[in-house]
């Protein structure tokens, strides 16, 4: 009498398999235009078939099994040897600073597909320097005081990167007080995109219009910085703005009764003993100045002779407001 089919469930006591990623030294370090690196794949758990392990990179590195391709195939006898990827960084035109390249795997076959595998990420040295180009048309002076649109008023420089960056850049210019910078937008601010980053941007100088003597020429100082899109840090040179001064210095020496009178041979204290004048600035000065006042003491045009000094001080200091006969 036939026997009816019996379907029996077999229940497998493996552990589902996992794929392992070996980094050489815990680290995957790549440069632009230079070394590659190395990283092993290897099976924990044998099989039941070919298992084919597919690596897939980010468009910032490559990878290679050493014949071409980005797979590399395990069997049932060689499942637990490490077979290795080749990683090249993609040497690119862009500015990106040390940056990282991800690679994702996918495995198929004997068991292991859709098996969760631990993305690699490689650690990318760039070898594209951030250069920005600051460049002046025969220097840049500038007037104080000057009126809007009249010679002096304003001078120009040209700021641009040399390289693509890798985002927006933004480079900021700094003045010492002395001049005002500002760029197209208003501000002292300009922007570079990842589109407009060769397009030289105008940065327009003035000068500040204060009240403290200077002289002429005096100096007002642009420092840059950038920082964004693999610039930041990256040196920048300055300009320097020569400043015409419109403050003209002066002094004021005011006599007490409109003439500054003494008598030889007066006692101290006595009437004609001293007499006093006053001198101070016209405007501010830009550092310490010092009033030397010299008398002559000697045959002269001079109706008398003098010694002076300043309050408190000797009689004959060369400085001073103070005038007695001698």
């Amino acid at each position: 009498t036939p026997v009816g089919t019996v379907t029996v469930t077999v229940i497998d006591n493996e552990i589902p398999g996992g794929v392992s990623i070996i980094q050489s030294g815990g680290a995957t370090i790549v440069y632009e235009g230079g070394a590659t690196a190395t990283y092993a794949v290897v099976l924990t758990v044998s099989p039941s078939s070919d298992v084919t392990i597919t690596a897939t990179p980010d468009a910032r590195v490559t990878v290679s099994n050493g014949l071409g391709g980005r797979t590399l195939v395990f069997t049932t006898a060689n499942w637990n040897v490490a077979q290795t990827f080749t990683v090249t960084a993609v040497d690119d035109t862009v500015v990106e600073g040390v940056h990282t390249g991800t690679i994702t795997h996918a495995s198929t076959g004997g068991g292991y597909d859709a098996v969760a595998i631990v993305p690699l990420t490689a650690t990318i040295n760039d070898n594209d320097l951030p250069v920005v180009t600051v460049a002046e048309s025969g220097g840049t002076t500038v007037t104080e005081g000057t009126a809007l649109g009249s010679p002096g008023y304003s001078d120009t420089y040209t700021v641009v990167l040399g390289r693509q960056p890798s985002g927006t850049v933004t480079v900021t210019a700094a003045t010492d007080g002395q001049v005002v910078a500002i760029g197209p937008a208003g501000t002292n601010k300009l922007t570079f995109t990842t589109v407009n980053w060769n397009v030289a941007q105008t940065v327009t100088v003035t000068a500040v219009d204060d009240a403290v003597v200077e002289g002429t020429p005096h100096n007002g100082v642009i420092t840059h910085t950038a920082s964004g899109g693999g610039y930041t840090g990256c040196a920048i040179a300055t300009v320097t703005a020569g400043v015409t001064d419109n403050d003209t210095p002066s002094v004021l020496v005011a006599q007490s009764g409109g003439s500054t009178t003494v008598t030889e041979g007066a006692l101290l204290g006595a009437p004609g003993y001293s007499d006093t004048y006053t001198v101070v600035l016209g405007a501010q000065p830009s550092a310490p100045v010092t009033i030397t006042a010299a008398a002559e003491v000697g045959p002269g045009t001079w109706p008398t002779k003098a010694l002076v000094s300043a309050p408190g001080g000797t009689p004959g200091a060369r400085a001073g407001l103070t005038s007695p006969a001698t």
